[in-house]
């Protein structure tokens, strides 16, 4: 059987009647955990070329979320929670986002000593979160802690996205192999378009708060965004926030030093966790690559892409007529494009005679 799987490219959100007089009216508040709203919807990628501390820090500052990466040593991880709880202390933030930690599946060493550091949420880091060991440790971490919030994935299905809520897991995070630096479709052949993907999630959300109203559900669309606007098609088609790596990766809080390439360019390191040097460096000898790594131009502070982020969301929002993310998930409709209707929304050539 063959069924039809949309990409960000192919669609348009439809503009519709809008009484928004200015975008500042618009409100990007997020719930994204039981305990966690964010004041704008945007979180860095737990990859370890994204996200540590300082990149935490800055996300928090400007509202978003940064998830530390699981590929530290439990001694480096407290480390890092250590430097982020000093950092919150001294400079007193008023937007106090917890710090949230990933781990793999049988990680349990690494959860005890998080939750002693103080840590009460975290985020099950496997490719694919649709599987058994990710269902026994959900279940494991809901016996042991009664309150934690629990982040798993990833999944790209209506029943995966169904499953991990009934398993346990408070928020899912969509997405198989639509990353910048993720080689998953190419390696293995498997995945499923991400806007797609985002949608039946959003199904399988509704449909299980209809079965169990007491509850809350969140979905974090991970990966896939080339352009600003995607980010608001992808809040529209059902995500709770959006998780990014590459629009962040070279910024100034990302882990790696910046240096200069051949063409005397300054750069960093970006890779996926799949990537052959990842892996190398983490001592995982038995794996299947399904990553690249590559170095981006280094891009500065990351509190003005998330300016220019926030900026852009705000007025795609406004063309819905939309003031929150709810409404923008209920009013949205998509038009499916042409490959010549994506191309004549992009910048070029001006006509000649």
């Amino acid at each position: 059987m063959i069924v039809e799987g949309l990409t960000f490219d192919d669609v348009f959100i439809i503009p519709k009647y809008s009484d928004i007089e200015h975008r500042a009216d618009v409100s990007t508040k997020s719930k994204i955990l039981p305990n966690v709203e964010l004041a704008s919807p945007f979180i860095s990628a737990n990859m370890d070329t994204v996200t540590e501390y300082r990149m935490a820090i800055s996300m928090m500052i400007s509202g978003g979320l940064g998830i530390l990466h699981r590929y530290l040593s439990i001694e480096d991880m407290l480390k890092q929670i250590e430097l982020y709880q000093a950092e919150i202390k001294e400079h007193k933030y008023e937007e106090k986002v917890p710090f949230v930690v990933s781990i793999g599946a049988n990680d349990f060493d690494r959860v005890s000593k998080a939750y002693e550091a103080g840590i009460r949420n975290f985020c099950i880091d496997v490719a694919h979160g649709h599987h058994l060991l990710v269902e026994k440790c959900i279940k494991k971490l809901r016996e042991l802690y009664s309150d934690i919030g629990i982040i798993a994935g990833n999944t790209c299905t209506y029943q995966g996205a169904y499953d991990l809520f009934k398993w346990g897991a408070d928020t899912i995070k969509v997405g198989v192999g639509p990353g910048s630096v993720c080689t998953t479709r190419i390696k293995t052949g498997a995945g499923y378009p991400q806007l797609s993907a985002i949608q039946l999630a959003y199904k399988a959300k509704l449909d299980y708060l209809k079965d169990f109203p007491n509850e809350e559900k969140f979905i974090i669309a991970d990966g896939g965004i080339k352009y600003y606007g995607d980010i608001t098609k992808a809040l529209a088609a059902g995500g709770d926030a959006v998780m990014m790596g590459s629009i962040f990766a070279g910024c100034k809080q990302t882990p790696g030093n910046v240096f200069r390439n051949e063409n005397e360019d300054m750069v960093k390191s970006y890779r996926g966790m799949a990537s052959i040097p990842a892996q190398s460096d983490f001592g995982i000898e038995d794996f299947n690559e399904e990553g690249i790594s590559l170095t981006v131009k280094y891009r500065g502070n990351v509190k003005h892409i998330l300016e220019r982020l926030l900026k852009g969301l705000r007025s795609g929002m406004s063309y819905s007529g939309a003031r929150t993310i709810k409404s923008l998930q209920e009013v949205s409709e998509f038009v499916r494009v042409t490959q010549s209707g994506h191309f004549e929304g992009q910048p070029h050539k001006a006509f000649k005679h």
